[in-house]
């Protein structure tokens, strides 16, 4: 809540005032989140109600309007509550983290066959 004392006679002057206070606000709250979708993979809206210093409900409605805006890209489990932020990849990025587990995975394999043959060996010696 922000509260605001003004000293205008017209109180269409002090309607103006609060809209943009609470304007000002909501752009440092979606920077904020901003921030937290860069350093954050995934995070408890409790946490984010709390670093924001705003109700979860807020914070729920808040990321739902920068998801359909598209400034970020994240998921909310409400059961869990928990946010998933994930950066978009492209076709190249994903092809290229693929490649690399399969190269991870046949690493593996080799390492597992050479030690198989190993103790075969070792087994035929005795």
């Amino acid at each position: 809540q922000i509260s605001c004392i003004f000293f205008f006679n017209d109180t269409a002057t002090t309607e103006i005032y609060t809209e943009q206070i609470v304007g000002s606000v909501r752009c440092v709250q979606e920077t904020d989140i901003r921030v937290l979708e860069k350093y954050y993979r995934k995070i408890y809206v409790a946490r984010v109600s709390e670093l924001l210093n705003v109700p979860k409900e807020e914070v729920e409605v808040e990321i739902c309007e920068m998801i359909n805006i598209g400034l970020i890209f994240a998921k909310i489990d409400r059961v869990s509550g928990i946010i998933s932020f994930r950066k978009l990849q492209n076709e190249n990025e994903r092809l290229n983290e693929w490649i690399f587990d399969v190269n991870k995975l046949l690493d593996i394999v080799d390492k597992t066959c050479n030690l198989i043959s190993r103790d075969n060996e070792m087994l035929k010696v005795k």
